[in-house]
């Protein structure tokens, strides 16, 4: 439940599953569970700096239960790189950015969020693979200092990998105007 997180000063919420998006209310509702949906504006934190990723439909659809779950995808992500360096470096960026509200959406409205039995939902699977990619031709020095991938050139990445494998679905993005924004990834 969100009202866990009012004393957070950050908020990385991820929802991979069903959804689709409600015309009365604008806005994408997110199935839980067979019968527990939820609007998707009920996880957006009052005065909280925060990213939202929505992984799911905008497009009313049948419901299909799914036994992949976000922590398998994580497990594939690779290997971390000097953790406590990147909790540092994690939490002096959040601190640098004027807070607000970064929502990323698998697909625009109306369309269908992809998903493939092996790699779950097309959209996380090609966030993390982004971001393992970014990583890997990262060419900094960790001995002087730290890169970053921030949440909007996360999603760039993902939605050019979308673009480049043909499927029918156009990643989303709402952010704030200016930068710097939240950090996905962190190489230190």
């Amino acid at each position: 439940k969100t009202r866990d997180l009012s004393g957070c000063d950050y908020a990385l919420i991820v929802f991979c599953g069903h959804g689709w998006h409600s015309t009365a209310t604008d806005s994408t509702c997110v199935v839980l569970r067979e019968g527990q949906e939820i609007d998707s504006v009920e996880l957006r934190l009052a005065n909280a700096a925060e990213t939202l990723v929505l992984d799911c439909c905008r497009k009313k659809g049948p419901w299909i239960p799914t036994a992949r779950t976000l922590d398998e995808k994580l497990a594939k992500a690779g290997p971390r790189i000097n953790p406590e360096d990147c909790r540092k470096y994690y939490d002096k960026r959040i601190q640098e950015c004027d807070g607000g509200l970064v929502v990323m959406y698998a697909c625009s409205k109306d369309e269908f969020a992809n998903d493939d039995s092996e790699k779950g939902g097309l959209y996380s699977y090609n966030l993390l693979s982004g971001s393992k990619g970014w990583a890997r031709n990262s060419s900094t020095d960790t001995s002087k200092t730290a890169s970053f991938l921030s949440v909007v050139g996360a999603h760039e990445e993902a939605a050019s990998l979308i673009r480049q494998s043909g499927v029918r679905q156009t990643p989303h993005i709402e952010k704030p105007r200016t930068d710097p924004y939240f950090p996905f990834g962190i190489v230190a």
